[in-house]
């Protein structure tokens, strides 16, 4: 049989496709939020509830059950429309297990005390009123603010907008000016981030399984201790007959080397260096990514540790890039 013979029974209806068997074929594995979430680095705090990477909270907002719908419009109009279950998540710089007490004059006059999910408040921009969700019934609600009888143990409260903005920065895992703007006003929803430089060292002996004195300064700074809030020593440890002088010249050796990366030159086409640099340089621009490919030589890192800045080299010495480690000029 011919194309045009086939294409004649597809438009007339007569073709059948084949389907697979639903008895021998194998149902699609479901996975848990929990698996999800912790295939994707995220730490479970509250099983099934609440994740955590880094400095940002990832939880369930809210979950609508399957319903049924009759369709009002179109070729399927009158035909009742199964939903599927639907499953919101929120992400937050604050712990949803935070609670605040609001004391509440009513409408009557009566006192009420609201407990509120401290991450879930929000306000408005220009408006007297704020949002939130209460305990134990997890519903929300809208507060006048000129009844609220202890308004001083509100902090800033964000707007909508101003929270997604502040989410966004939380997942990218860095600061810039917008979001210190953010911090400045809001510092409970908005906690402190490090730097794109801080984030490479970081990230650098997360992926080597590396320490270093910077590494662990890192860690105390933003809260990435262990449990016990104590940073684990390092796994190896003195070898047999090291005695006190060498361990202090150890300990001068080990501390972090400061030194500028300079690129003084680059063979082939810029194409493999300006990904690398765009991997690494996240709040650098295109066109300033070009402008450090050009001209040589130029100041490409500033002020970073001896170890991240041998990661780095070797990264770009493999696109073809001449590379150099100079100490600061002070």
């Amino acid at each position: 049989m011919g194309f045009f013979d086939e294409l004649k029974k597809m438009i007339s209806g007569n073709v059948t496709h084949d389907q697979p068997d639903s008895s021998t074929s194998e149902p699609l594995q479901q996975i848990s939020h929990d698996q999800y979430w912790e295939a994707e680095g995220w730490a479970t705090i509250q099983e099934g509830q609440i994740w955590k990477k880094g400095r940002i909270f990832c939880f369930i907002e809210r979950t609508s059950p399957p319903r049924q719908m009759v369709c009002q419009f179109g070729p399927h109009a009158g035909q009742v429309m199964q939903i599927p279950a639907k499953t919101v998540f929120g992400f937050s710089g604050v712990d949803p297990r935070k609670e605040i007490q609001i004391e509440y004059l009513n409408f009557e006059g009566q006192r009420k005390t609201f407990t509120a999910i401290l991450g879930s408040l929000q306000k408005k921009e220009d408006s007297r009123y704020i949002s939130t969700i209460v305990l134990p019934k997890k519903i929300r609600i809208n507060l006048n603010t000129e009844k609220i009888v202890n308004p001083d143990t509100l902090p800033p409260i964000p707007s909508p907008r101003e929270k997604r903005k502040i989410a966004s920065h939380l997942k990218r895992g860095t600061t810039n000016p917008a979001y210190k703007a953010l911090r400045s006003r809001f510092p409970v929803f908005a906690p402190l981030l490090p730097t794109s430089q801080e984030k490479r060292v970081m990230t650098f002996h997360e992926n080597r399984g590396s320490n270093s004195e910077t590494l662990k300064a890192l860690k105390v700074k933003y809260g990435l201790a262990n449990g016990n809030g104590t940073i684990s020593p390092p796994t190896t440890g003195p070898s047999p007959g090291h005695d006190r002088a060498a361990e202090s010249d150890d300990t001068n050796l080990a501390k972090p080397e400061i030194v500028n990366i300079i690129i003084t030159g680059c063979e082939g086409s810029n194409h493999d260096p300006a990904k690398v640099l765009q991997e690494l340089k996240q709040d650098s621009s295109y066109f300033e990514i070009l402008e450090l490919l050009r001209d040589f030589p130029n100041v490409a890192f500033e002020n970073i540790s001896r170890e991240e800045a041998e990661g780095i080299k070797d990264r770009l010495e493999t696109t073809g890039c001449t590379v150099e480690m100079r100490e600061p000029v002070p």
